[in-house]
């Protein structure tokens, strides 16, 4: 879409770069444009298996349906839009991440051309799964040229206790042999951090030992999701 939910009547609001580029070969998209203090609402609806593919949409759900397509289980799945007038919670909600939280990107130079967009995923009663996209504007970037040199700041720095416990997960194969085993290791410290001045801190190592008398040559697979504990 070449606008998401953002912009107010005071804070601007840059816009997607290359849309049409950036699409990977084969790819289909929709790029929408619609007119200030408006955003464009997307409701992906599944239905139950055995429902036909025509099926009308349900009750409460109304807007132009972008993409009608049937899933592997054989439930259909709808994507419908509607173009939304931003009322006073859509206000709020952009607020908060652009002004409440300065939510902020570090790049090295400013570059001429710049586009930024906060994710976030959040569940409610009223709306379920709720995935809100709230595009930035120029208060979200900063440069490092910019900041003060260490030593012209007062204020002194900050310390972070951080600490990770030791923790690994196996990686199984189709055939139910474990072929490897990744590990984060131990990690107990302090971080030092100063107001204006990026740091790239070391939080921890990651390292996977492979078991090569349980992999098969020539034979490709795709491991489910694997979590780890992280630290705090």
């Amino acid at each position: 879409m070449s606008r998401s939910p953002g912009g107010t009547s005071h804070i601007s609001v840059h816009t997607p770069l290359r849309q049409r580029e950036s699409l990977k070969q084969n790819r289909k998209a929709y790029l929408l444009d619609f007119p200030d203090g408006h955003f464009v609402c997307a409701n992906l609806v599944i239905g139950c298996a055995g429902i036909p593919l025509d099926c009308p949409l349900p009750v409460g759900i109304s807007g132009q349906t972008l993409w009608r397509t049937q899933l592997r289980d054989g439930r259909p799945a709808v994507l419908v839009g509607r173009l939304l007038e931003l009322d006073d919670q859509n206000r709020g909600h952009i607020r908060y991440f652009r002004e409440e939280l300065g939510l902020t990107a570090t790049v090295l130079t400013m570059p001429a051309s710049s586009y930024f967009e906060i994710h976030n995923l959040h569940w409610s009663p009223q709306d379920g799964n709720v995935i809100l996209v709230v595009p930035m504007g120029e208060e979200a970037f900063r440069s490092e040229q910019d900041f003060p040199q260490p030593g012209a700041m007062s204020i002194p720095p900050r310390h972070f206790h951080y600490r990770n416990p030791r923790s690994t997960v196996d990686l199984i194969a189709p055939n139910g042999l474990r072929v490897a085993v990744i590990e984060v290791a131990e990690v107990n410290k302090v971080i030092e951090l100063m107001k204006g001045l990026p740091r790239t801190v070391e939080l921890g190592l990651v390292t996977m030992r492979i078991e090569p008398s349980n992999l098969v040559t020539g034979s490709r697979f795709i491991a489910p999701p694997c979590r780890l504990i992280c630290g705090h």
